[in-house]
């Protein structure tokens, strides 16, 4: 919501745009290995060069930011101890009123309407969920609506948007080289066990404690929560902007940092892992019985 995004689309937009990068990074990554015959070292430096770039891309990412409507709400509620409630809006009893951003033609931004004190509401379109309120008693001759809320922040939005998009790419990059390096990286007889300790791995120490790992670091950059009924805490409504997005990408880029570590290691431990031996032994190798018949075998003695 730091761009003026709402939180729906933002889940829609980061899902859409992250997921294409790396896809199309695991297609682009596949084909580079083809194409430049890649060993395991130079696989494991390939990895370690794109994970410093994306380790630039979102330390970067850090410092980009726009002040939107519900940015500017919770910086002018901080003198108030981000109670919303005026004079002119005491009789409305807006404490569990949900976040709904109006403001009027200068562009003044109120919590909600209710806070604004509106009575009257005229739907422009429902589709769009356009509406404008009216008779409201902390701007009584205004008509105060979503619209009026400018946030001049689509540029610094695309930014963003692109920056997750080369640093999905370049991740993605790395998935087929990584599985290569593990595949041959243990005898064939142990690669199927080695993707699934691979797996429970990840699950074990990335997917299970992120949720909660990041779901504290959110928490804890909230400003005003909404309350479902009176006394009842439900979702953040506001959060401290700036704090919230150094918080999530200073925390990333130190998971990648940690990554790198280990990255390094796997670039002095790789010398000697090839990706293209085992498919020319493959090709040599007698595939039927007649390749074999009449010609003279050495056997190993015992």
């Amino acid at each position: 919501m730091e761009f003026g995004i709402p939180q729906y689309n933002v889940h829609i937009i980061m899902a859409i745009f992250g997921i294409f990068g790396l896809a199309m990074g695991a297609v682009s990554g596949g084909l580079i290995v083809r194409r430049h015959k890649f060993n395991g070292r130079t696989a494991a430096i390939f990895i370690l060069i794109l994970t410093f770039i994306n380790i630039s891309l979102f330390f970067c990412e850090a410092f980009i930011g726009c002040y939107s409507t519900v940015s500017i709400i919770g910086a002018n509620g901080w003198s108030k101890n981000y109670n919303y409630t005026q004079p002119c809006n005491a009789n409305c009893h807006c404490q569990s009123a949900p976040l709904y951003p109006v403001c009027d033609k200068s562009g003044q931004a109120f919590f909600s309407p209710c806070h604004a004190g509106c009575r009257d509401v005229k739907i422009i379109d429902a589709t769009k969920h356009e509406l404008e309120f009216s008779s409201c008693e902390c701007k009584p001759e205004e008509v105060l609506s979503r619209k009026n809320c400018q946030d001049g922040c689509t540029s610094k939005a695309l930014i963003f948007i692109a920056i997750i998009i080369i640093g999905s790419f370049a991740i993605g990059n790395c998935l087929v080289p990584g599985i290569l390096l593990l595949l041959r990286s243990v005898p064939p007889e142990h690669r199927s066990i080695a993707l699934g300790l691979q797996g429970f791995v990840i699950s074990l120490f990335a997917s299970l404690p992120s949720p909660f790992i990041w779901g504290i670091i959110v928490d804890t950059t909230c400003l005003v929560w909404s309350y479902t009924c009176p006394g009842i805490k439900g979702a953040c409504a506001i959060y401290q902007p700036v704090l919230l997005r150094r918080r999530l990408h200073f925390t990333y880029v130190a998971f990648r940092c940690a990554s790198a570590i280990f990255d390094i290691y796997v670039v002095k431990q790789a010398r000697g892992i090839s990706f293209i031996n085992e498919a020319d032994d493959n090709n040599k190798r007698p595939t039927n019985v007649s390749e074999v018949t009449g010609k003279t075998m050495q056997a190993t003695p015992c």
